[in-house]
């Protein structure tokens, strides 16, 4: 019986192509309304902040799908999670890149390659039984009072301006 041969997924064109259908709708992916409320995305169960083209393509679908949260998850982490993908939702795709170092046995040489993996991920609107700390629900008792949130805003703000120069200002009628 002749194996079958499973078509590889090229991930690059997915990218590429989600990009040309929202700028075709006429949306452009890295555009971010003045009043985004949802944020930047994050996992909802780890808290790290997604990078690169993911943060776009978390976005996109944000946007047509009118999530209000920017909080994701894969299939598996919302079952440890003791919650459940609702059934019938679809996953978004997104991309993780990292460059995997071993020892080659033949020349006893270190090598590196690139590991380019991908994961279908859900907002948690799309999930039921989740807990408050995975939605990104924040208990009133765990809230820091307004002196430590200033604090940490001040601070914020000194190590961007110590790193980049960048003077925080206050004013004006469209973010930049």
């Amino acid at each position: 019986m002749a194996r079958q041969v499973k078509e590889k997924r090229d991930i690059h064109q997915e990218v590429t192509d989600k990009i040309l259908e929202a700028l075709e709708a006429g949306t452009a992916p890295w555009v971010k309304p003045w009043n985004a409320s949802a944020g930047f995305p994050v996992n909802a169960t780890t808290n790290k902040a997604y990078n690169g083209v993911n943060v776009f393509l978390l976005w996109m679908k944000e946007s047509a799908e009118g999530y209000a949260s920017s909080r994701w998850l894969t299939y598996k982490q919302a079952q440890k999670a003791k919650g459940q993908v609702r059934k019938g939702e679809k996953g978004t795709p997104i991309v993780f890149f990292n460059w995997r170092e071993f020892d080659d046995k033949k020349s006893g040489e270190k090598k590196r390659i690139p590991l380019l993996r991908y994961y279908t991920v859900f907002n948690v609107a799309q999930c039921d039984g989740l807990t408050d700390k995975v939605m990104g629900v924040v208990a009133e008792a765990d809230k820091l009072p307004e002196s430590a949130r200033l604090a940490h805003a001040e601070e914020f703000f000194s190590k961007i301006h110590k790193a980049t120069g960048i003077v925080p200002q206050r004013g004006g009628a469209r973010a930049c």
